[in-house]
C-alpha cells in the first residue's frame, strides 16, 4: 500500500465510524449524523455575495497579505465586539480557511515535538488528528459525568510538556456550555502552572457554535478570564455557508507573546499551502451587517427531538447550544447504531467523539425529518 501507516489506520478507523451511514444509504434514509445545518444562509448573506462580485477593482482576485485584507479583519474584529463584547484588534485577527484550518494554523504555530495538547471528552472527532497532525501528543481528560468541565481533573493532567488546553464551547458533540466559574477556576490552575513551569501554556477556544446557544446560554468571554489565549471561529454555523471556509483566528490582546504568534501564524499560512483565506468570502464578510442579520435558532427542534426522546426513556443531557445532543446507547447495546442505519436513520458513534457507549445526532434538519427519525427511535427505545 502506498499509503503512509498513520493514514491507513486512520482510513481504517474512519471506515469504522462511517461504515453504518455509507452502507444501505440512498433515498429514504434519514440522516441526524451530519455536522453541517440544512438551513440556507440568509437573504443578507447571498447578498453580500452578489455585491462582492459585482463590486470588485483591480487585484480584487490576487494573493494578499497572510493574514488577509485588513478591512475583512475589521469587519471580525467589530463583529466579536458588537455579538460577544470581545474586544481585539484587527491588527490581531488572522483570517482562516475555515475553523477547522484555523485550528491546525494555530496548533502548527505553537506545537514543538512531544508538546502536549490537554483535550477534554467528549470532544469534536478530528481534536486529536489536528494535535498529532503538528507532532503534539493528545492527552484525553473526561469531563463530569453530565459534561460540564472538571477542572480539577484536567489540571492533574497538566505537566511540563503541556503547551495547549483546546476547548470547544459551546461544545460539539454535547451541546453543553461550560460555566464561566468552571472557566475561571481552569484559568486561575493554568496560571499557577505557568508560575511553576516558568513557560506558557495556551487555551484555545474553538467557538463555532457560540452564536447557536438556547435560553440565553451565552458561553463566557474566554478573553477576559485569561491571558493566553487564542480563538478560532467562523460564519460556517451560525450562517449555514460551511462550503464557503469563511474562518478566522484572533489573539488576545494581553497575551505576552502576541506579536510573535501572530508572525509565526501568518508564516504558517503559507507553509501548510492555505495560503490565504479565499479572496471572495473575505470580500463578502465585509459586506455583511454582522450587527443586523438573525442567528438562527434551533430550540424548537432541540426540544421536539430531545423530548421525544427521554419521553421514550434514553437518557440524555438536555443541550444548552449548538445542534447536537449526544445520546446514552439504551442497555449498552453495541450494534446500536448499526441497527439504526439498518432501519435508514444514521446517527454519528459515540467513539469517534472519546465517548463510547453514546451516539451523537444533530437537530439541524427539518421537522419532517425529525419527526421520522422520532418514529425509528420509538422501535428501538429502551425497555420500561
Amino acid at each position: 500500500m502506498g499509503v503512509a501507516k498513520r493514514i491507513a489506520a486512520l482510513m481504517r478507523e474512519f471506515d469504522w465510524i462511517t461504515k453504518p451511514f455509507t452502507e444501505g444509504g440512498g433515498t429514504g434514509v434519514v440522516d441526524l449524523s451530519t455536522s453541517a445545518t440544512s438551513r440556507k444562509p440568509p437573504e443578507k448573506v447571498h447578498k453580500a455575495f452578489l455585491d462582492a462580485t459585482r463590486n470588485v477593482g483591480p487585484g480584487s482576485h490576487r494573493y494578499m497579505t497572510n493574514a488577509g485584507y485588513m478591512k475583512a479583519r475589521d469587519a471580525v474584529s467589530r463583529h466579536l465586539a458588537q455579538s460577544a463584547g470581545i474586544e481585539v484588534p484587527p491588527e490581531l485577527v488572522i483570517m482562516s480557511y475555515g475553523a477547522s484550518g484555523g485550528l491546525n494554523v494555530t496548533l502548527k504555530t505553537l506545537l514543538d515535538p512531544t508538546n502536549e495538547v490537554i483535550i477534554v471528552a467528549p470532544h469534536p472527532l478530528e481534536y486529536p488528528i489536528f494535535a498529532e497532525n503538528h507532532g503534539g501528543t493528545p492527552f484525553i481528560v473526561g469531563a463530569n459525568d453530565d459534561f460540564t468541565l472538571n477542572p480539577g481533573r484536567m489540571i492533574a493532567a497538566v505537566d511540563f510538556d503541556t503547551k495547549v488546553v483546546l476547548l470547544s464551547n459551546p461544545c460539539d458533540p454535547t451541546g453543553i456550555v461550560y460555566d464561566r466559574k468552571s472557566l475561571e477556576e481552569l484559568a486561575g490552575l493554568l496560571d499557577e502552572r505557568q508560575k511553576e513551569f516558568g513557560k506558557e501554556i495556551y487555551l484555545v477556544w474553538d467557538r463555532r457554535y457560540a452564536r447557536i446557544v438556547h435560553n440565553g446560554n451565552e458561553p463566557a468571554n474566554l478573553f477576559a478570564i485569561y491571558d493566553n489565549s487564542v480563538l478560532v471561529g467562523s460564519f460556517s454555523k451560525d450562517l449555514g455557508m460551511g462550503g464557503d471556509r469563511l474562518g478566522y483566528i484572533a489573539i488576545n490582546p494581553k497575551c505576552g507573546t502576541k506579536d510573535q504568534i501572530f508572525a509565526g501564524m501568518s508564516m504558517v499560512l503559507r507553509t501548510l499551502g492555505f495560503v490565504n483565506c479565499p479572496a471572495l468570502t473575505q470580500h463578502t464578510v465585509i459586506n455583511i451587517r454582522h450587527n443586523s442579520h438573525e442567528v438562527p435558532s434551533y430550540k424548537e427542534e432541540c426540544a421536539l427531538l430531545c423530548d421525544a426522546l427521554l419521553e421514550m426513556g434514553y437518557e440524555l443531557q438536555r443541550p444548552q447550544g449548538t445542534y447536537f445532543a449526544l445520546v446514552k446507547v439504551p442497555d449498552g447495546r453495541d450494534d446500536f447504531v448499526d441497527k439504526l442505519a439498518g432501519a435508514n436513520l444514521r446517527v454519528a458513534p459515540g467513539k469517534a467523539f472519546g465517548a463510547p457507549g453514546f451516539f451523537r445526532v444533530s437537530y439541524a434538519v427539518d421537522r419532517e425529518t425529525l419527526q421520522k427519525a422520532i418514529e425509528i427511535f420509538r422501535k428501538f427505545a429502551p425497555k420500561k
